[in-house]
């Protein structure tokens, strides 16, 4: 074999290493997602995966903690945040990906008395001087929502009687361990308590909890687009329904990430 042969079969040899086993995979879509979400974007995950055969990796934590870890280096590639403060200042700094933040979903508060025996409401919640659990409105928006609640209706229990949790998803666990009579909480994580344990405050008594998401610059950006595209389509958004949030209405159709992607 002369050597001009031996050096283009090495060569070719190489560049299908380099376009096949050399190459690693690549790995499951890193997704930070506020607490209140858990269950729904379970639920969204596993729609992904069947449509596209791609992982998500989560991590769930209130929104102030998720923000934090991302703009301290954490590798995410997607932020689902429970507000659009932090989603806008991660665009802001240009840790977000300009123009790819979107509303995926309106919250709802609602007040838990697990075994209540009598008809909630806000003359309930005005009277009541015992210990009631929220999310620290330090760290998350449903913490800032029912901080405004009772500011509105109960200033009282702003100065004592506040038992407060990390994120909306341990202030509920203690008002279900029986550690705190009632608490102002996330309606999506309760929907399916009796009606009698609940009063969905009216949403003109807190600010909107506009929950946004937004992809992360990075290598994984493009993939992160094509899944916020997934979170907007018509299939995400019947879940998101079904699981006691609102959605936006419909933007302007436009060419999205996915499509862009599959037309390569």
């Amino acid at each position: 074999m002369n050597t001009l042969l031996l050096n283009t079969l090495c060569l070719t040899l190489l560049v299908l290493l380099s376009s096949t086993g050399c190459t690693p995979a690549p790995g499951p879509l890193r997704v930070a997602v506020a607490a209140n979400f858990r269950n729904t974007f379970d639920t969204l995950a596993q729609r992904y995966l069947a449509e596209t055969s791609l992982r998500v990796e989560v991590a769930y934590a209130a929104t102030g903690i998720l923000y934090a870890q991302i703009i301290n280096g954490a590798p995410f590639d997607v932020f689902l945040a429970a507000d659009r403060l932090r989603p806008e200042r991660l665009e802001t700094l240009g840790t977000g990906v300009p123009g790819s933040r979107v509303t995926y979903a309106f919250g709802q508060l609602v007040l838990w008395v697990p075994g209540a025996d009598h008809a909630l409401g806000e003359g309930w919640l005005r009277s009541y001087r015992g210990r009631l659990a929220i999310a620290n409105p330090e760290l998350a928006p449903y913490g800032v929502a029912a901080r405004a609640v009772l500011a509105l209706i109960n200033p009282q229990l702003l100065e004592r009687g506040l038992v407060l949790g990390a994120s909306v998803t341990q202030a509920t666990h203690y008002v279900a361990s029986g550690g705190v009579p009632a608490g102002l909480l996330a309606f999506p994580v309760l929907r399916d308590r009796p009606s009698n344990e609940l009063w969905r405050i009216p949403e003109n008594r807190y600010p909107a909890i506009e929950q946004q998401a937004i992809a992360i610059a990075g290598p994984r950006q493009r993939a992160a687009r094509a899944f916020i595209d997934f979170l907007t389509s018509d299939t995400a958004r019947r879940e998101i329904t079904a699981a006691g949030y609102r959605v936006p209405e419909r933007v302007p159709e436009r060419v999205s990430e996915r499509e862009r992607m599959s037309g390569l």
